[in-house]
């Protein structure tokens, strides 16, 4: 949880809720999906959704050690600094994973 152009932190339910739209996090609603124009609040989330899973594709190669450490040192130098954080505004999504991932 990193300050950013927002007062405070993020809270860990924001990025459980929005990485949806990135394409390989999925939530397995058990209750009524929220339109994606509302971030819902911890106890909608808690009430409405059962658990979150990864594309299956993603999961199969996160079995792998080697690509799960290149992933790992990936988002450390590249997404967890301050650089990427005041400069960016939109997230790079599946794209950039599917990218990484092939090299």
């Amino acid at each position: 949880m990193i300050d950013s152009q927002f007062d405070g932190t993020t809270e860990i339910d924001k990025p459980f809720w929005h990485l949806e739209s990135d394409g390989f996090w999925h939530l397995n609603y058990q209750g009524e999906r929220l339109s994606k124009s509302k971030t819902p609040s911890k106890a909608w989330l808690k009430t409405n959704v059962e658990f979150a899973y990864f594309d299956e594709s993603l999961w199969i190669l996160l079995q792998n050690k080697a690509w799960r450490m290149k992933l790992r040192d990936y988002i450390v130098e590249h997404k967890l600094t301050d650089d990427h954080w005041f400069g960016m505004i939109a997230a790079d999504g599946f794209g950039l994973l599917a990218a990484l991932l092939s090299a």
